[in-house]
């Protein structure tokens, strides 16, 4: 899960994502830049032009994208 739902960061309040960060299974799209690999499968939290950009690459690589706006 990417979280990109602005020009900066900003952790929606969503229950259990603080959980999902904690066990990587969450980034923002900072952390993101740094991978340590292509992800299998995507959810990206935002739809605005930061997430549309991940979108498109990692789709590009072959990674399902769903986009939530």
């Amino acid at each position: 899960i990417i979280i990109a739902t602005g020009s900066s960061p900003k952790i929606p309040n969503i229950l259990s994502i603080e959980e999902s960060f904690r066990q990587g299974y969450a980034v923002t799209s900072t952390e993101f830049l740094d991978p340590t690999g292509i992800p299998k499968h995507l959810v990206i939290i935002g739809a605005g032009t930061i997430s549309i950009e991940f979108a498109t690459l990692c789709n590009a690589l072959g990674t399902p994208i769903h986009t939530i706006e």
